[in-house]
């Protein structure tokens, strides 16, 4: 089976990768460049656990559109390169 990620398996329940099949998101991310000011964007949690689920180290993410930016300051946020 390819290996899409770097998540240890061995102690996958201290990672900050849900688990869940529904993701219930309370609040959304108002810290960082998330101010709130746009609420255009979606949610920002959204791409950051797919960042985390979806690549490793050292991947490029990209990211065609870029529109609000909220995916490329998650890739910024998590040390990933992006290709916009």
């Amino acid at each position: 089976m390819p290996i899409f990620n770097d998540i240890n398996l061995d102690n996958w329940k201290e990672s900050e990768i849900w688990t869940d099949s529904l993701w219930i998101i309370p609040k959304r991310d108002n810290s960082g460049k998330h101010n709130g000011f746009y609420h255009g964007n979606f949610v920002p949690q959204i791409p950051h656990q797919l960042i985390l689920r979806y690549s490793k180290k050292d991947e490029i993410i990209f990211d065609p559109f870029v529109g609000s930016g909220t995916t490329a300051y998650e890739a910024e946020s998590l040390k990933k390169n992006l290709l916009a």
